[in-house]
């Protein structure tokens, strides 16, 4: 059993590395395609990408986000070409939605842009955060998919 000041450390320490990795590296990765999509519409274009086309329902719990949500998101990617709905051929009632080309086009090409940014910052560090960077990288690739789906629950 850890120690409940340490414990508290650990919190701590996670929370701040969360705000950290958020300012450094989410936001101006989202800012990447803000001219286009919000943060909830660029993390739906991510999961459809990342497991293939999804019902409405799988869409949603695979985000944390209720159907209703879910429905809106793809409303305004589908009016902008970026997902499609496509209806079973044997049950009508079910309804596949998928990033389509253009929304891989897009995020494979503000993504590069993003990687060539981050490259500079990353080429400007000493060898030694360098390394630190990488096993710090490694490790959480190692711990975090071991903590649970959702904290929330």
């Amino acid at each position: 059993m850890i120690d409940s000041n340490i414990e508290n450390d650990y919190v701590q320490d996670m929370v701040n590395y969360l705000i950290l990795v958020h300012e450094k590296l989410s936001k101006p990765f989202e800012d990447c395609f803000k001219e286009k999509l919000s943060a909830l519409q660029f993390n739906t274009l991510c999961v459809l990408r990342s497991y293939g086309s999804l019902t409405m329902r799988e869409l949603a719990e695979r985000m944390n986000l209720s159907k209703q949500q879910m429905t809106k998101i793809i409303a305004k990617l589908v009016k902008i070409n970026f997902a499609e709905r496509n209806y079973d051929k044997d049950d009508r009632r079910i309804i596949k939605i998928s990033a389509t080309k253009e929304a891989d086009e897009y995020i494979k090409l503000e993504s590069k842009a993003f990687a060539r940014r981050l490259k500079d910052i990353v080429n400007s560090l000493n060898e030694e955060d360098l390394k630190d960077l990488e096993n710090a990288i490694k490790s959480m690739n190692k711990i975090l998919p071991k903590f649970p789906k959702w904290l929330s629950k």
